[in-house]
Formats: structure tokens, C-alpha cells, sequence
């Protein structure tokens, strides 16, 4: 045994209070800093201790704890009547916000950088180059890169693949007609997804609607690892192997991009494809064989380590992005079709009016031949945007500054966005009574329609954002959609079962059990199909669902 005298006993004691006592003082001096700044500000009523965290957990309270986060914003603004814009405080769990509920105010912040927080988020998912955090020229070169392999030109040449991809999902759907089952719709849409982006961005096929694919497992466990704010058992919240899953699974879907990379590049290098067909991956090895390294990586059959790894993660970008959106904005398609027969009736009239037949064995090959005619389904667009708008898949964040001022419209004043974080929050805007009117919350395809165009306030509509860094895939998101609706809508049935999720209980998917299982229903905003977070927006419980065929 150690024998430590008692004055060095009595030193070490002093000397851990001190430090201890100046955590401490540290701490309070921030909080009354961050609560002294936000005081007089647009918001909810703040406590001089707790700020707006009191706010928060009454919001708790009143809605299922799964709800995604984007949801509160809109629903604390509802709850207290509050304006178009105000600040949360929610120190010391997150950064103090300016949320934005108004297409004005949004439009004037989309040139700021984007915020810090955005970074850490996204290096787990597409590594630490990414598109979605990079700035300045960084950025634009690498956006201009891709820009036209996202072109609708060039995703109509590549409708055919999705034509392809899209019949086996209908073959899928066929079974689970048969087996009359209950399964989950997202997952079932997000393997389709994930086989056309695979199609698209790399050219090859990952085949993951008919068995397991080591890209998009790494990528769903991946997913599985995020740390989840809304968790509070400190195990789940808290996992000690997270960076090493995150930093596995991670390696797993590099080696796999990166596979695909060396097996490209020498044929690539050697012989360029001058088809009108234009692969993202292709994009990202021409661009790199016209540089003088690039030329010289060519001749030696090899790629330059540091250009593979801005094209993985770009290219991880693209594969996580394009899957997720898509996948979500089908489901709530089905949904909303489901709930409200006449807008199903006009889409299904308006597929045979202009595709000259509902038959399901023609379509296909009647949309690879004449991709053009895509482009005549109006009202099918005004259903696609009427569920982005009312089910966003995401939002925007930016970072204020020392100087940078926000004005409000209304009064002229300006308001402060130091030390804060710019949300501009989808749900919100599209959700806000002052910008659509008040049926705001309610499923009207028609206000999209030309006819109708006064309804759409200008920069409104923000499910893809706005400005030059919008998202990069819409063209093919909204084009993918509309060739699955028309292969699917004039020969299924698809209904939202949540009366028989129990029946999915411990199926080994992502989902955790629902709390509302055989309870009376449950809805939030007239919904009980809302929105979760799953590293993005989700349905619920991934869409509990039963699909019928259609008589004929």
C-alpha cells in the first residue's frame, strides 16, 4: 500500500476542487451568457435558467416521442402563436437557432455557409469530402463535375435502366399480393431505390431487391449507428462502439465504391463511351483524365489516391441521397393515394389518357420508348410535390455571423444570427398557414397545377431547396417517382395497415418497437403516417402495409 502524506492528500484535494469549481464557473457563465443573448427575442417564453428546454419537454408531453425533430419547429409555433421566425434556446443540449418559417426570410440566407454541425453528420455517412459540406471553390468544382450526369436530359436517357429496376419491384409487389402479408413499404422502396441509383451513379447492378448487397448493408447499419438526440437510455444514446461500427462500416462501403473505381478506370482511361448515356462515375474519370495526373494515371492503369477519395465520397453522397429521398417520397405516395380515392382516380385517368393504356404488361416498354411522355403528367407532378411539400425529406441549416442581420418583411427590423444556427425548416414553411392558406395541412394536388399557379407562393416550395445548392438529384427523384406511379398505381392497390404492425414485431428491420401497438390510433397533425428520423425523414414504422391487385 501506497502511503501518500497527508499535506499532499490535502494539495490534490484543493487542487481538484479548484478545477472542479472552475468547470463549474465556466459553465454557469456560459449559460448565462447564451440566456442573457436570446432575452427579448421573437419565441416561445423563455426561463431564465432552463431557456426554452421547458418548452421543449411540454412539447413532449403532447406528441409521440418518435416524431421527427423537424416536426417540433411547426408545432411550437402552432402551440404558442408565434410569427413567421423565432429563436429556441435549447443550451447546453444544442446551439441556440433562428428557425425560419417563411420563404422570405429563407430565400436571403441560402448564400450563408453552411453550419458546422452539418460536417460530422455527414463524414459517418459519405465521408469527410462530401458534397453536402464542402464550400467555396471546393464546392462549385466539384458540383460542376456532376452537374450534368443530373441533367434531366441525361436521366431521361437513362430511363430505360429504371424501367428495368422498376420491374422487379413490380415482381415484388406481385408476391406480397399472393402472400396477401404485411410488410414494410420503405424497405421494400429503398432497395428499389438503392438498385437505380447503383444503375445510374455507378452502372452496375446491385441487385438488392432479390437478396442482400454488401453496399447497401454497410450503408443501412451505418445508418443504425447515428447518434440519436432523441434517445435517452444512456446505452442506446451513448453506444462505447460507435466509432468503431461507424469507422467498420465506413471502410466497408469505401472498399466497395472503390472496387467498382479500379475496375472502371483502365477501360474508361483507354477507350471513353461517347453514348448520350453519361454514369455519374464516368463523369468523375473523364474529369479527372483530362487533368495531367489524371493522363499520366491513365497510361499507368492506376487512379491517383487522392482524387479516389473526393470520388468515393462523392459518389457515397449520391448513393445515400439518392436512395433515401426517393424511397420515402414513394411510400407517402401509396399513402396519400390510399386516403383520398379522387386524386388516385385523376392520376390513374391521366396515366391512360396519355400513356393510351392502364394495361401493366405495356407500360413498361411503352415509358423506355417514349421517355418523353413523362414529361405530360401534371397532375402526377402535383401529387409528387403536394406529399414533398407536406412530408419534406429534409431542411437546411446555415451559420450566422458577428455582423450578418436577418430583416422581417412585415416591420423592417433587424434581427442578430451571431452564434447561431439558421434553420431553414421545411416542415415549417410548408406547413405555414400565412404562405398556403388555411388548409395548409391538408393533401390538395391541385394547388400545383397550372391552372392553379397563384396558389404556389413564390419560393414556397422548398422540398429540394433553393439556390445554387440545391439538391443536385430532384430531376432524378421526381423522375424516378413518376415511372414507379405509372407502373404500379394501374395494377396495385397499396394500403397502410397499422392495425396489423404488431404482426412486424420483431422482423430484424430498424424499426424499434411502436409504442401504440393496440392502442386506439394515434395521429399527429391529422396523420398517424409521420414522419420518424432515420438519419433522414422516414414513415413511420417504415409503412406497415398490405398491396392488392387490382381487377382489371
Amino acid at each position: 500500500m501506497i502511503y501518500i502524506p497527508e499535506t499532499s492528500r490535502a494539495v490534490w484535494t484543493t487542487a481538484v476542487l479548484v478545477l472542479l469549481t472552475g468547470i463549474l464557473a465556466r459553465f454557469l457563465y456560459s449559460g448565462y451568457i447564451h440566456r442573457r443573448r436570446i432575452r427579448g427575442l421573437p419565441g416561445p417564453p423563455h426561463h431564465p435558467i432552463w431557456g426554452h428546454l421547458l418548452v421543449m419537454a411540454e412539447m413532449k408531453k403532447l406528441y409521440p416521442a418518435d416524431i421527427h425533430p423537424h416536426m417540433y419547429p411547426h408545432l411550437i409555433r402552432k402551440h404558442y402563436n408565434l410569427g413567421d421566425f423565432f429563436y429556441v434556446d435549447f443550451w447546453p443540449v444544442g446551439p441556440q437557432m433562428l428557425v425560419l418559417a417563411t420563404p422570405e426570410i429563407s430565400q436571403r440566407v441560402i448564400n450563408f455557409p453552411k453550419h458546422e454541425i452539418i460536417r460530422p453528420f455527414m463524414k459517418h455517412l459519405t465521408g469527410e469530402h462530401n458534397m453536402v459540406a464542402m464550400e467555396g471553390q471546393e464546392w462549385k468544382t466539384w458540383r460542376s463535375i456532376f452537374n450534368s450526369g443530373f441533367a434531366l436530359k441525361n436521366m431521361t436517357a437513362l430511363v430505360p435502366v429504371i424501367v428495368e429496376e422498376g420491374n422487379v419491384f413490380c415482381d415484388v409487389l406481385q408476391e406480397h399480393a399472393e402472400k396477401a402479408d404485411v410488410f414494410r413499404m420503405e424497405e421494400t422502396a429503398t432497395r428499389l431505390t438503392i438498385d437505380v441509383i447503383g444503375r445510374v451513379a455507378l452502372d452496375i447492378k446491385l441487385d438488392s431487391q432479390r437478396g442482400d448487397n454488401a453496399l447497401l448493408d454497410a450503408l443501412r447499419s451505418q445508418i443504425s449507428w447515428l447518434f440519436d438526440d432523441q434517445q435517452f437510455n444512456p446505452f442506446k444514446r451513448w453506444r462505447p462502439l460507435r466509432p468503431v461500427a461507424q469507422w467498420w462500416y465506413g471502410r466497408k462501403m469505401d472498399a466497395y465504391i472503390d472496387n467498382v473505381l479500379d475496375a472502371r478506370f483502365p477501360a474508361r482511361a483507354k477507350a471513353p463511351d461517347a453514348s448520350k448515356r453519361k454514369h455519374i462515375i464516368d463523369l468523375a474519370l473523364d474529369t479527372y483524365l483530362e487533368d495531367e495526373k489524371g493522363i499520366q494515371a491513365g497510361q499507368k492503369g492506376n487512379v491517383d489516391s487522392t482524387f479516389k477519395r473526393y470520388a468515393i465520397d462523392q459518389i457515397r453522397t449520391f448513393v445515400f441521397a439518392g436512395h433515401d429521398t426517393t424511397s420515402s417520397t414513394i411510400c407517402y405516395v401509396y399513402h396519400m393515394l390510399s386516403k383520398h380515392p379522387r386524386a388516385h382516380a385523376a392520376v390513374l385517368a391521366e396515366h391512360a389518357s396519355v400513356f393510351g393504356t392502364t394495361d401493366p404488361s405495356l407500360l413498361p416498354s411503352i415509358i423506355s420508348s417514349r421517355p418523353h411522355l413523362l414529361n405530360n403528367l401534371p397532375y402526377s407532378l402535383a401529387v409528387i410535390k403536394e406529399v414533398l411539400r407536406l412530408f419534406p425529406p429534409a431542411s437546411t441549416i446555415r451559420r450566422g455571423g458577428d455582423s450578418v442581420l436577418i430583416t422581417d418583411p412585415a416591420t423592417g427590423m433587424q434581427w442578430p444570427t451571431f452564434d447561431t444556427m439558421v434553420w431553414v425548416n421545411h416542415f415549417a414553411v410548408h406547413r405555414n398557414q400565412n404562405v398556403w392558406g388555411e388548409d395548409a395541412d391538408e393533401f390538395r394536388p391541385e394547388r400545383f397545377l397550372q391552372s392553379a399557379t397563384k396558389e404556389v407562393p413564390a419560393d414556397g416550395w422548398r422540398s429540394f431547396e433553393k439556390g445554387p445548392r440545391n439538391c443536385i438529384g430532384q430531376e432524378l427523384a421526381l423522375l424516378e417517382t413518376k415511372i414507379i406511379m405509372v407502373m404500379t398505381l394501374a395494377r396495385f392497390n397499396v394500403r397502410t395497415v397499422f392495425e396489423d404492425l404488431k404482426v412486424l414485431e420483431g422482423d430484424g428491420s430498424q424499426w424499434d418497437p411502436d409504442e401504440f401497438i393496440g392502442e386506439k390510433r394515434k395521429e399527429v397533425l391529422g396523420e398517424e403516417m409521420w414522419q420518424m428520423l432515420k438519419a433522414t425523414a422516414k414513415p413511420r414504422q417504415g409503412m406497415p402495409a398490405r398491396v392488392e391487385i387490382r381487377a382489371s
